[in-house]
């Protein structure tokens, strides 16, 4: 389900024409609605809620996309909104919103209400006239720009489909450094820089903890990253430098996942890492192709701008040398986009949290989004994290990685509506299996403590030696002594 943009985003979203997911209307239609009105919201609540959800955008001029200069009272305008729920739709339609204010300084503010709409449940929304009871239930669905009459056969899948085709999933991800060791190795070796982390048994931590480093040292120069890992300074996220950088660096990380599991083609089983092969459907060969020059990047990263490296090079080009993966694309389904964004999310107090994004949408069909965010950083080692800092220098940052998927109605589904759904399922276990890190650990909590056991067995074997060295030195010690 599309998320409501943040004050900065609005002006993206203008951009926008309307579709199944966004609808704009003028704040007439809120703050001055009678029965017509109100039958018109309903009309877009019970749409989008049959749908997947949508937004629904009031303070726009729908033909000029321009924000208007009418007061909406959000108190108002909310209780309104709740009663065209309550009264006009049945079941109830569920829905959040965002209330912004622009240009506060002149004569007439200009406000935007948004409100996202949340899809309905077991039970498919309706708009009932209640005159002397429930008499008649009209059955909209949004598709294209509109919300219109389902058909019969709509009708039946509304009552006998539910929205589990939709996809969620959040986890956490973690990057280990040592800022200090930066002076400690030679300048052009920038794999030296994490040493004690970057080599560390892959058995321990899951595959995304090595990307992260990897691209964390090898995309900057190590002038770069030694500005980047000094520098104190918090920025407007409230983080340092390094956490920024590692926002702007996790998509990237990510797209070589992507590449690894469909460098060959996007139609495959549910799979799981255990599943070797890609098995492929004998009838689907059509597909969509990404290279650096077809993604689509939208904003920029706070530090990524500072790097002298290309970050796309970097994410298409890794592994191509030392793998058996010898492809720089990504097999994507007809039709898809690949975007890469960065943005800050406003939240309630004056911080903001910088995020990072890929989106891989299919016109109306689908649309998976990867997103990363920065949970916490601090000194020593994330919770749960199998190892203990090895030095006072060490210091952890702690990634937010959610997952969605929206598998539209099948109206629009095209004929690959399952062949959809198992490739965001299989983006799904990447993330479950190789980026979530505490259930990583968990799941290997028996390889983790035999690493440990062995590793206390080389510190009791060290211990024998130097033991067995002090018996002969005190032994020839006493020799000579005797002599």
């Amino acid at each position: 389900m599309r998320r409501i943009p943040n004050k900065i985003e609005i002006k993206n979203l203008l951009k926008e024409k309307e579709n199944y997911q966004i609808e704009f209307m003028s704040a007439k239609e809120l703050m001055n609605s009678g029965n017509q009105g109100d039958y018109k919201i309903a009309k877009e609540l019970v749409g989008f809620a049959n749908r997947s959800g949508g937004l629904l955008v009031f303070g726009v001029d729908d033909q000029t996309r321009n924000i208007e200069s009418i007061h909406i009272r959000e108190e108002e305008a909310l209780s309104k909104l709740s009663e065209i729920s309550r009264v006009k739709c049945s079941p109830d339609i569920q829905f959040e919103h965002k209330y912004y204010t622009y240009d506060e300084s002149s004569e007439q503010n200009k406000e935007v209400l948004i409100v996202r709409v949340n899809p309905a449940g077991q039970i498919p929304a309706a708009i009932i006239d209640d005159n002397s009871g429930i008499q008649k239930r009209e059955y909209r669905l949004r598709t294209g720009n509109k919300s219109r009459a389902v058909t019969d056969h709509e009708l039946n899948q509304l009552f006998t489909s539910t929205n589990s085709k939709n996809l969620t999933y959040v986890c956490n991800t973690w990057i280990t450094y040592d800022h200090s060791t930066t002076n400690l190795y030679d300048i052009n070796d920038k794999k030296k820089i994490y040493p004690n982390i970057t080599y560390r048994s892959e058995e321990l931590l899951p595959k995304s903890n090595f990307r992260l480093n990897y691209f964390l040292t090898q995309l900057p120069t190590h002038a770069e990253l030694k500005e980047i890992l000094k520098s104190e300074d918090e920025h407007r996220s409230g983080s340092k430098p390094i956490a920024e950088l590692a926002i702007d660096i996790a998509p990237l990380a990510f797209v070589y996942d992507l590449r690894e599991k469909f460098w060959k083609s996007w139609t495959s089983e549910t799979q799981s890492k255990n599943d070797e092969n890609l098995i492929e459907r004998d009838d689907v060969d059509d597909s969509r192709v990404i290279k650096k020059s077809n993604v689509i990047i939208q904003g920029e990263g706070l530090q990524i701008p500072n790097l002298n490296t290309n970050p796309l090079d970097a994410a298409f080009d890794h592994g191509i040398a030392e793998s058996w993966m010898s492809t720089q694309s990504i097999v994507l389904p007809p039709g898809s986009h690949f975007i890469i964004s960065f943005s800050d999310q406003v939240e309630e107090s004056t911080f903001r949290t910088p995020i990072s994004r890929i989106t891989i949408e299919c016109d109306e069909l689908f649309t998976v989004e990867i997103e990363f965010k920065l949970r916490r950083f601090g000194s020593g080692n994330p919770r749960r994290y199998p190892l203990n800092s090895q030095s006072d220098s060490e210091e952890y940052i702690e990634l937010s990685v959610d997952f969605s998927m929206e598998l539209n109605h099948p109206d629009v589904s095209g004929p690959y509506y399952e062949e959809h759904s198992n490739f965001a399922r299989t983006i799904e276990n990447i993330i479950k299996e190789d980026w979530d890190s505490p259930r990583y650990v968990e799941e290997n909590k028996e390889n983790i403590l035999f690493s440990i056991y062995n590793q206390m067995d080389e510190i009791d074997n060290k211990l024998d030696e130097d033991i067995e060295e002090k018996i002969v030195v005190l032994l020839r010690k006493l020799s000579d002594f005797e002599v």
